[in-house]
């Protein structure tokens, strides 16, 4: 997928191989959050160095270690949320999105919108797309327009 940058060669698998190519700084090297030239978005690089790398290089001898590092983070954060707390239905993905969106002024002086919507499997694309605007400080709404769809906003 273009303009994703992966944090190991198997994005897609839950595995050790990020700690492993951060260890090695071999392929991501750890990722996006370890090799960024700004130091200030290092932010798994600092994670990582905070203990001397003894947790990272715990998680690298097996699957398995990693696996039993991991789980038990991503428990305290899913039971992070309090018991008084009511949480609403799970938002799932929207089944497509906009994956390119145009503002064009053209010669004489009209303001035209374009772009493309990309779908999740076999979900169709919607018939029309409605969408509003607004200016820079706020205030006028422009009208909400709908436009035939077809995979493509023109």
């Amino acid at each position: 997928m273009s303009g994703v940058d992966y944090f190991d060669d198997t994005p897609f698998i839950f595995d050790n191989v990020g700690v492993s190519r951060y260890l090695s700084g071999v392929g991501k090297a750890g990722g996006p959050l370890v090799t960024t030239d700004n130091a200030a978005f290092q932010s798994d690089k600092r994670i990582f160095e905070s203990d001397g790398n003894a947790t990272i290089k715990a998680m690298a001898t097996s699957q398995q270690s990693f696996e039993n590092a991991c789980f038990p983070i991503f428990e305290k954060m899913i039971n992070t949320v309090p018991k008084t707390v009511t949480l609403s239905d799970p938002i799932g993905p929207s089944p497509w999105l906009t994956m390119f969106a145009f503002l064009d002024l053209t010669s004489t002086g009209v303001v035209t919108y374009s772009g493309a919507i990309a779908t999740y499997g076999k979900t169709a694309a919607p018939e029309t797309a409605t969408y509003s605007y607004a200016v820079n400080h706020g205030g006028y709404i422009g009208p909400k327009t709908s436009q035939p769809g077809g995979g493509c906003l023109a």
